[in-house]
C-alpha cells in the first residue's frame, strides 16, 4: 500500500481535503497512539489530569531582568560559550541520509503527526516521508505561514531521589521539528565537544572534566547546586537570551558537507525552531491542545545547549550579586542544570539560593553541595547522573 504522501511535512491521507497541519488524521476504528488500552480509562484519564498540571506550570516565570549584574552575566556567557571558530549548518538532505549522518535519535517514537511510522528512523527511510519533510521546510525558507505540528505529550515515572519517584510529563518531539533542529545543533555540539569551554557536552565528560578540574587548579571550596523545576521554570526572555548566544557561533553562508545556502532562507528556519522551542503547540493524551510560552522541553536537540547557558547566567548572577562586584568563580563548568563551581573564597549556597528565588527559579539549598573535598565532589556528581540517567 503506498504510504500517505503531504507537501507541508505533516502526513495526511492523499484524498484528505480537510486537512489541517494542527490535526492528527488517522483512520478509523482503534487508536494505534494510545498508551493505555481502554480497560485503563480511568487511570489514563487521572495521569492526562496530572500531565497536564505539571505543563501548565510551564510559562509561570515570567520575570524581566534587567540588573546591572545580571547584564554583566549575560555579556561574561556571550564571552564564554563563544566558539574559537564558527560552525556550518548541515544540509537538510544530509540529515535525512542515514549513511552521511548517524543519528542518536532514530530509534525514538515520531511524533505528530507520523503515527502510522514507529520511529524517526522509520520517517527517515521512507523517501515520501523525506519529501514531505523538505516540502514544509522549503515553505519556511519562502516565508510561507505554515502551521507546525504539535507536540504530542505523554508521561513516565522519574526518579528524584533514592526510593523516590514521580510521574513527569514527557514531550514527544515531531520529527520534522527535529531534523530541522540537527541541522544547527550537531555542529554546534561538535563544536562544544572539541573546545575547551564553560560547557561540558556529555555527562560522562562533564563529571570527567569536572573532577579534574577540582583536582587540578587546587581551589579551596566547591559548590554544585541542585535546581527544583528547572525546565518548567526558565523565562522566556533566558531562553531567547541562550539562543542569541549560540547564534554568534554559527556560519549561515557555507554549509558543513555539501550545497550552498541562501543564509537568509537558512536563518528564517533558524528563527521558526526558536520560536517553536519557546512556543511549542502540546497535544495531550486526552485530546486536549495548548501552546506554552516559556520552559524547556526535554525531547529537543537543543535542551541541553540552552539549559547549559541558562544555569552559567544565573550562577553568575548569584555569585556576582552575593559579591557586591563583578567577578566570577575561579572556574565554572555547566551541562543542563548541573553545575560545578570552584573558588577561593567561601561559598554562601543559602544566599545564592535566596538570589535565584528572586529571579523565579528555585534552587534547594538542601539538597545543594558545598564542600572543600573533591571526593565528595565526585560522588554528588555521580549520584546526580544516575538520578538522569534513570529517566
Amino acid at each position: 500500500m503506498k504510504k500517505p504522501i503531504n507537501t507541508q511535512g505533516s502526513e495526511t491521507l492523499p484524498s484528505s481535503s480537510r486537512f489541517s497541519p494542527d490535526v492528527e488524521t488517522l483512520p478509523k476504528g482503534k487508536r494505534p497512539d494510545l498508551p493505555f488500552k481502554s480497560m485503563h480509562f480511568k487511570l489514563r484519564s487521572k495521569l492526562s489530569d496530572l500531565v497536564e498540571r505539571d505543563m501548565l506550570e510551564l510559562g509561570k516565570n515570567k520575570m524581566i531582568l534587567d540588573k546591572k549584574y545580571f547584564r554583566n552575566a549575560v555579556l561574561s556567557a556571550f564571552e564564554d560559550f563563544k566558539l574559537k571558530q564558527n560552525i556550518n549548518p548541515i544540509h537538510l538532505n544530509d540529515i535525512l541520509l542515514k549513511d552521511l549522518i548517524k543519528l542518536d535519535i532514530r530509534q525514538l517514537p515520531p511524533g505528530v503527526p507520523w503515527s502510522r511510522y514507529r520511529t524517526k528512523g522509520e520517517v527517515m527511510d521512507c523517501p515520501e516521508a523525506r519529501r514531505s519533510i523538505r516540502s514544509f521546510w522549503h515553505n519556511v525558507k519562502r516565508n510561507k505561514k505554515i502551521d507546525p505540528p504539535h507536540c504530542k505529550v505523554s508521561y513516565r515515572d522519574r526518579m528524584i531521589d533514592i526510593d523516590v519517584c514521580k510521574i513527569c510529563a514527557v514531550y514527544e518531539y515531531p520529527a520534522t521539528i527535529t531534523f530541522a533542529e540537527a541541522q544547527f545543533a550537531l555542529p554546534l555540539i561538535e563544536g562544544f565537544t572539541q573546545e575547551t569551554t564553560v560547557l561540558a557536552y556529555g555527562y560522562d565528560i562533564f563529571c570527567d572534566d569536572a573532577t579534574k578540574l577540582c583536582r587540578d587548579k587546587g581551589c579551596k571550596y566547591f559548590g554544585c547546586f541542585s535546581f527544583s523545576d528547572f525546565d518548567k521554570t526558565v523565562s522566556h526572555q533566558l531562553i531567547e537570551y541562550a539562543f542569541m548566544i549560540l547564534l554568534q557561533n554559527i556560519d549561515f553562508a557555507e554549509y558543513k558537507y555539501y550545497g550552498i545556502p541562501y543564509a537568509r532562507q537558512l536563518y528564517r528556519v533558524w528563527e521558526y525552531l526558536q520560536e517553536y522551542f519557546i512556543e511549542t503547540k502540546l497535544l495531550f493524551p486526552n485530546g486536549r491542545k495548548l501552546k506554552k510560552s516559556a520552559g524547556i522541553p526535554n525531547d529537543s536537540y537543543f535542551t541541553q545547549l540552552i539549559a547549559s547557558i541558562v544555569n552559567y547566567i544565573f550562577l553568575t548572577y548569584a555569585w556576582n550579586t552575593t559579591h557586591n562586584f563583578f567577578c566570577l568563580p575561579v572556574h565554572i563548568k555547566v551541562f543542563g542544570d548541573i553545575s560545578v563551581i570552584a573558588s577561593n573564597e567561601p561559598i554562601n549556597k543559602f544566599k545564592i539560593a535566596e538570589i535565584i528565588d528572586e529571579c523565579g527559579m528555585i534552587i534547594n539549598p538542601l539538597q545543594s553541595l558545598v564542600t572543600s573535598d573533591v571526593c565528595e565532589v565526585e560522588s554528588y556528581l555521580k549520584r546526580k547522573i544516575q538520578l538522569r540517567r534513570g529517566f
